[in-house]
């Protein structure tokens, strides 16, 4: 039987790769900011109501988007912290507020205001747009009377 000569190599960075996720192994962009609340189905439960503001997102360790969206997070999340903290939510294991809000994709953004969702997107946005995304639906939610 022959063997092809990049089969032993291919098989090699399988076990490589195999190794590091199961030991735990993460790059540091892997990591959420400090000012990024990482909470888990009941406390986000508790503390979604926290806020008049808030910006929910749901990001999956699986996920490439995810992976590039974070960073920029990341980045925004010390600017918008005090009007509208970030929430991240592991989508493989909040599983009661995936089906909550019936999200079947990620990297899911949802806006929240007083714990209620008011908009939502899905895909990842540069910082920039999320910025602008976030002010522009928390000017057209405000009004005099709130």
């Amino acid at each position: 039987m022959h063997v092809p000569k990049w089969l032993p190599l291919l098989l090699l960075a399988l076990l490589a790769a195999f190794i590091l996720k199961r030991s735990g192994v993460t790059t540091p962009s892997a990591e959420w900011a400090p000012e990024v609340l990482q909470l888990n189905d009941d406390s986000f439960a508790v503390e979604k109501s926290k806020h008049p503001w808030a910006l929910a997102v749901v990001t999956a360790t699986w996920c490439g988007p995810c992976k590039t969206l974070k960073p920029k997070l990341n980045a925004l999340a010390p600017q918008i912290a005090e009007t509208s903290p970030v929430i991240a939510l592991d989508y493989d294991t909040c599983t009661k507020t995936v089906d909550f809000y019936g999200l079947r994709g990620v990297p899911a953004m949802l806006i929240l205001r007083n714990g209620k969702e008011v908009e939502r997107q899905y895909g990842p946005m540069s910082a920039a747009a999320i910025k602008q995304w976030l002010d522009e639906v928390m000017a057209e939610r405000v009004t005099p009377s709130s």
